[in-house]
């Protein structure tokens, strides 16, 4: 597994997140969406709430996806880290590529120094490489 493969998870996850702040704003939409009976002629945009309906079940379509291919990702990942034998390497994994946790917080959390870290992180991904 390489380091591209490791960043990978976290763009996924960018993507649905994205998609759900979407739909969350297209909820919003419909909701405000009021049909207005009217016998005077309507100047303006008008929106149609069946076209946000499905505009909606698109998006909810392209979340589930996405979250798949994150959850798949993210079993894959979990299983390469499970290989390492050394816990160091296998919790800075899991913080930068999983947690997506910088170095800065990632030091915080371990107490070492970032130059350890980054020991620990460059001997992780040769080992991870392998599998």
């Amino acid at each position: 597994m390489t380091q591209k493969e490791l960043q990978e998870y976290r763009k996924i996850m960018r993507n649905a997140e994205s998609i759900e702040y979407q739909i969350q704003k297209l909820q919003s939409q419909i909701n405000k969406v009021t049909a207005i009976v009217n016998d005077m002629p309507r100047g303006g945009k008008s929106t149609d709430k069946s076209e946000l309906i499905c505009k909606l079940i698109d998006l909810q379509e392209q979340y589930k996806t996405e979250y798949s291919t994150a959850a798949e990702k993210l079993k894959t990942i979990e299983t390469a880290i499970a290989k390492l034998s050394d816990p160091q390497e296998q919790a800075v994994l899991r913080y930068k590529y999983i947690l997506g946790l910088n170095e800065n917080k990632i030091c915080q959390r371990m107490h070492y120094e970032r130059s350890r870290i980054y020991q620990i992180h460059k001997s992780a991904l040769k080992k991870i490489a392998n599998f």
